[in-house]
């Protein structure tokens, strides 16, 4: 099996994106895809050497050495560095890990016509260097409500067994664990989108078979509408939004397919993003919208004429809430 994450989920064109990966395989490569309309190829990197760690404690920073529920050392999951092509747009983009032999022959390929998987996956985005010149919406994905969901592994924690993953939701109660964990999760780990588990598998949409809390469910169908539709779209992360919370007055309609779900350091940032949000446009998608959920919502809303040079602004800022 082989995972991997990014050290940070977004970045700028001629940045290096750093990829933190464990397989059991000798080698692995890295084929980049972004999402269009379908995932679109962009390039291969070359062998590397695999190295198979440990998984780490949901709370902690999987690409550093910690200290495992029983004492053991975890170490780091090693980093590469993978330069972000100049060319190459602001987006969403699957990086999806293929393992070989040793000798170059691929072993257990994965899907490349999805960018959903339980593992062998991760994404990340690529932001504008320029915010809005081009663009008349900015995307924002929910990384932190995937990454309160993970649980990384397909199995969650067993008190009795004392092995496998927990989400923000499903923190162990402190009589089930031998240590102390604060009820936290990191964003560095496996997960997050795609690539593990939310915990909540069982919770089935009976119009979307995919797993709820993951990309290839919320915002895969809308991205690829947008692309297909011709919007001009620049594309951000809910942590990008937080650190720099004047992203949102860049451009004149923000849109995300699901409720942000922030921890305590998010938390901090709302008030600023309550105060700049008034100045734009925001759209948020409703889960409980019948035949289709949020993501054929907001197209609806778009295909109505909303976007500047093309029909009228609607005057009102448009919200509906969303389970998530």
């Amino acid at each position: 099996m082989i995972q991997g994450y990014p050290e940070q989920p977004s970045v700028i064109p001629g940045e290096t994106l750093t990829l933190h990966v464990s397989t059991d395989a000798p080698q692995f490569r890295v084929d980049f895809y972004r999402q269009g309309q379908t995932l679109v190829f962009k390039q291969s990197s070359g062998w590397l050497t695999g190295q198979h760690l440990p998984p780490h404690l949901p709370y902690q920073d999987w690409g550093e050495d910690g200290i495992g529920l029983h004492g053991e050392p975890l170490l780091g999951w090693p980093g590469y560095p993978f330069l972000i092509p100049a060319a190459w747009t602001s987006g969403v983009y699957i990086a999806i890990f293929v393992q070989a032999n040793g000798n170059g022959t691929v072993i257990n390929p994965p899907a490349t016509r999805t960018p959903d998987a339980r593992d062998s996956k991760t994404l990340f985005v690529v932001k504008s260097a320029v915010p809005g010149r081009t663009a008349s919406l900015l995307y924002k994905l929910p990384l932190l409500t995937y990454q309160a969901y993970n649980q990384v592994s397909w199995q969650g924690y067993d008190p009795v067994t004392q092995q496998g993953g927990w989400s923000l939701y499903t923190v162990p109660k402190p009589h089930s664990l031998l240590i102390a964990v604060p009820p936290a999760v990191s964003i560095r780990r496996p997960g997050g989108g795609t690539g593990g588990s939310p915990w909540d598998m069982f919770n089935f949409d009976p119009f979307d078979p995919t797993p709820r809390q993951t990309f290839v469910h919320w915002d895969a169908p809308f991205i690829a509408w947008l692309e297909k539709n011709e919007y001009k779209v620049d594309y951000c992360t809910d942590l990008d939004v937080h650190q720099i919370p004047t992203w949102i007055c860049l451009v004149p309609i923000i849109c995300c397919s699901v409720r942000d779900t922030t921890s305590t350091g998010a938390t901090q940032c709302a008030p600023t993003w309550k105060r700049l949000s008034r100045t734009a446009t925001t759209w948020h998608s409703s889960a409980a919208t019948p035949a289709g959920g949020g993501s054929h919502s907001m197209m609806r809303l778009l295909s109505a004429g909303c976007i500047p040079g093309q029909t009228p602004l609607y005057p009102t800022t448009r919200k509906t809430r969303s389970p998530a």
